[in-house]
């Protein structure tokens, strides 16, 4: 099928996964720090109590493989469905806190663990399956799904918030989150159908799957690049205004030049999705992914003026947005669709390792007496070598798709899988 064929075909798990991503765990990101200090004020909890949620966060890491797997195994669908019902549970356990911050760490970590199921890992299986030729920005659209829900709902919760309180807040994202899953999970195809190039699900064990992967050079490759291009993530997402303040950067600027990062996230997205669907995808993500090399080392070097330092944070953003359908596409490209959620869960948590390394070499800098330029100029190393391992995937050798045979027997029909 052409370009807008299979959008008039496929647009209904497309749908499905934007809204399930956005009611997902992503939404967790732009609304969790709204409630941070009505629960300072209620409870007396520090910022240094706060901040060790970061460490049981790390059951997104390990559910995020679980998930993976298990959609390759049962079907997106079936897995989603375990954080459609679980985390609005969880939003709803917010709302009963009563003091004791470990029941927060609690919640907190449940949250995570469930959420895993409605990530990308899980949502762009029903995408990959269905799309070929306008893949990349259908995968751009689908992720879109957790920015456009978290634009419309930060202020909407943060308006409930301040009218009604803490807790109705709590509630009115648990109605959020189940709506959308809901409504993900009524739009998703029941059955499966065949993937492109006739490729179905299969039932397989995980031990042939798993030394697959490692014996395959794609895997060194594309885990080596997205190992070392995210470095940096941690102190982008958390630390932006601060480094901003901290290199010379008016304070006046940072609100500004955060907006245009966004800006650069968004055009990134849809830009490399784009691309993606038009060019060698290799080529397309060293492009992308070298770009905040550039970025990072002009922050590092003190962008002298507004207009140098918005486009260093401009460049970045656009890598960042790039990110999420890179991964997708190339684990697509890469690996037979029987594998596609094991693989990208993997991946997955490569990244989240990454920017957690990332995070404590900066942390040991900064206690060390190092500044945040020392940290960028290595950062800017670590993405311009990781860009430079994706053209690798370009070779001959990668050319063929990473595939398993099935360890046990296939599952019985379409319909099965979710």
């Amino acid at each position: 099928m052409g370009y807008r064929q299979e959008f008039a075909s496929g647009w209904r798990p497309l749908l499905g996964a934007a809204m399930g991503i956005g009611g997902g765990i992503a939404l967790t990101f732009y609304v969790s720090s709204l409630f941070l200090p009505h629960l300072s004020r209620a409870f007396g909890w520090t910022e240094a109590q706060f901040a060790l949620v970061g460490v049981v966060a790390l059951a997104a890491t390990a559910g995020v493989i679980l998930s993976g797997w298990a959609a390759d195994r049962f079907g997106a669908r079936r897995v989603a469905l375990v954080g459609i019902i679980g985390m609005p549970l969880v939003w709803l356990g917010f709302s009963q806190l009563q003091g004791n911050i470990v029941h927060y760490y609690v919640l907190f970590t449940l949250l995570m663990a469930l959420g895993a199921t409605t990530t990308s890992v899980v949502y762009s299986r029903v995408v990959v399956q269905r799309f070929y030729a306008a893949r990349g920005f259908a995968l751009a659209v689908a992720i879109a799904g957790a920015p456009a829900v978290g634009a419309i709902a930060a202020p909407a919760v943060s308006a409930v918030i301040e009218a009604e309180g803490w807790r109705i807040g709590y509630v009115a994202v648990a109605a959020l989150s189940a709506l959308l899953g809901l409504g993900a999970f009524l739009v998703l195809p029941r059955g499966a159908g065949e993937g492109v190039n006739a490729i179905t699900p299969t039932l397989m064990s995980p031990r042939p799957v798993y030394a697959a992967i490692v014996r395959a050079p794609q895997t060194w490759a594309l885990f080596g690049a997205m190992l070392a291009c995210n470095l940096p993530a941690l102190m982008i997402s958390l630390q932006l205004k601060p480094m901003l303040v901290a290199t010379g950067h008016a304070a006046e600027w940072a609100a500004s030049l955060v907006s245009i990062y966004a800006v650069g996230v968004m055009a990134g997205r849809f830009g490399c999705g784009l691309a993606l669907d038009r060019w060698p995808a290799h080529r397309v993500a060293a492009a992308a992914m070298l770009l905040p090399a550039f970025g990072l080392l002009a922050l590092a070097l003190g962008a002298p003026g507004f207009a140098l330092a918005a486009v260093a944070l401009a460049l970045i953003g656009v890598s960042q947005g790039a990110e999420g359908d890179i991964a997708a596409y190339l684990v697509a490209r890469h690996y037979a669709f029987a594998i596609y959620g094991t693989v990208f869960g993997l991946v997955t948590a490569a990244i989240g390792l990454s920017a957690a390394l990332g995070g404590g070499v900066l942390s040991l800098i900064l206690a060390n007496g190092g500044g945040y330029p020392t940290f960028l100029m290595i950062c800017a190393a670590s993405v311009a070598g990781g860009a430079m391992l994706f053209l690798l995937l370009g070779r001959r050798a990668y050319a063929d798709p990473v595939t398993v045979e099935p360890q046990a027997t296939p599952l019985p029909t379409a319909s099965a899988q979710a």
